[in-house]
């Protein structure tokens, strides 16, 4: 770590979800132990989305895609526009219909200064659905059965008892995930070849992991 506040962009891809987009941005700028940087790419959007962000958010980067590029390339052209004056050392992957805990942000960067983390490449936060009771979409990310082609997010549908709540090596999806920019270019970024969307993001995780990354999953970060 450079500061006592980590030098994090968070990157929002945006296609026809204002509301939840709204909200999404909202619950960045309200996050705690960050210096709050949020680049939104509206993808191509009919709705406006775009336009109204920034209004209402003028602090916020907003860029605008006039057609759909997909969700690797999108993400990318996002990291691209982020690291133009900021030069985050971290990159934070938010889906736009997701908000997050005022701690989260700093929770997964909290994880790359600790001793023996050099190597760390990626934390990934534990996703509930909204509402209560507590229920678990995904903690931490996926496992993978290759010989099948299946992809079961771990704990997905179970209520939150605390039975996920160690943290541990994980192959994270990108609903909230924060890459260290320099093993994020070591690999080369997200690939287009899944565009419009697909699988880039366990893609992602596992080429890091190749490169000889670790990826975390970070139950403190909600």
């Amino acid at each position: 770590m450079t500061s006592e506040r980590p030098a994090v962009a968070a990157i929002v891809l945006g296609v026809d979800r204002l509301e939840k987009t709204r909200a999404c941005v909202a619950s960045l700028l309200r996050s705690e132990g960050w210096e709050p940087r949020v680049q939104v790419l509206d993808n191509g959007s009919s709705d406006g989305t775009g336009a109204a962000i920034a209004a209402e958010f003028p602090a916020v980067r907003v860029h605008r895609s006039t057609s759909n590029l997909g969700a690797a390339a999108g993400r990318n052209l996002a990291v691209a526009y982020a690291a133009e004056g900021w030069n985050p050392e971290f990159l934070l992957f938010v889906d736009d219909d997701a908000e997050v805990h005022p701690a989260a942000v700093a929770a997964l960067a909290a994880a790359f200064s600790e001793p023996g983390n050099d190597r760390l490449g990626a934390t990934a936060a534990k996703i509930r659905y909204p509402g209560e009771p507590p229920r678990i979409y995904v903690a931490g990310g996926s496992s993978i059965r290759f010989w099948i082609g299946d992809t079961s997010p771990r704990g997905q549908g179970e209520l939150d008892e605390g039975q996920y709540d160690v943290p541990e090596p994980c192959i994270p999806g990108t609903g909230c995930l924060m890459v260290r920019r320099t093993a994020f270019a070591d690999v080369g970024g997200f690939d287009p070849a899944y565009d419009p969307y697909g699988y880039e993001d366990l893609d992602l995780s596992l080429r890091l992991i190749e490169a000889g990354w670790r990826c975390l999953y970070v139950p403190d970060a909600l």
